[in-house]
């Protein structure tokens, strides 16, 4: 304890009470069930870290945002400073990413569904599998999984051909019907391509924001996407 207490930089922040020079505590890590920090948790700070982070608008403590297409109305989000690009310092390999600023989100656009995507079976592993046909025929067509009780309100049928979009662009699907999905949400595969051979299919690729990348990893939040469908 005499030793972390010593540290200069105190890049542990300590989840300890000190009073009159003398460490309070009661056999762990806690009192009252908090670590005595600005955020109630343990703090891992180095100086080197926070310097590498403030050049994207981040802190080495964690301000915990949502992504910026899926955020809420009043919910902490991130804004993207387009004007430059950086090169990020955690990277092995040259990887160019933008700074960010943390804010609130001041409206909701109309985009109700989460789209979550994935494998379309266990036959395909990605997009090359397409062009051999012997697996392309076990899922030859790009589908897009709604919630019943979605489909009927919107007068979607099964088998159906649809229209999913984004801000960012727009795809066709073949609506699969079905109750064992979030009725805030939809799947649709990652697998598709317009340059298949055997059958073409914008990628679902289209519907993400190509731009609003991590500012740490410059990968783009395939998982942080909202989207709306409709008949064709």
């Amino acid at each position: 304890m005499d030793r972390f207490l010593k540290k200069a930089d105190l890049s542990l922040r300590a989840p300890i009470r000190i009073r009159n020079g003398k460490v309070e505590e009661r056999g762990t890590l806690f009192l009252n069930k908090k670590f005595f920090t600005k955020s109630k948790k343990i703090e891992i700070w180095t100086k080197s870290l926070e310097e590498k982070l403030r050049l994207f608008g981040l802190s080495a403590i964690p301000d915990y945002f949502q992504d910026p297409d899926i955020a809420e109305r009043k919910e902490k989000t991130i804004l993207h400073d387009f004007s430059s690009l950086l090169l990020s310092p955690f990277q092995k390999f040259h990887t160019l990413t933008f700074r960010i600023r943390i804010k609130e989100r001041e409206k909701e656009e109309d985009f109700p569904f989460y789209l979550i995507t994935g494998r379309p079976s266990s036959g395909i592993m990605g997009h090359t599998s397409h062009w051999i046909r012997k697996l392309n025929d076990t899922c030859p067509d790009q589908f897009c999984l709604i919630h019943k009780e979605v489909a009927k309100r919107l007068g979607i049928r099964e088998g159906e051909r649809i229209v999913i979009y984004s801000p960012y662009g727009e795809i066709e699907a073949i609506a699969k019907i079905t109750d064992r999905i979030r009725k805030d949400t939809v799947f649709i595969p990652y697998s598709f391509g317009e340059k298949s051979p055997f059958t073409s299919w914008p990628t679902v690729n289209f519907l993400t924001n190509m731009r609003a990348r991590c500012p740490i990893s410059g990968e783009i939040a395939f998982k942080g996407i909202k989207v709306n469908i409709r008949k064709i």
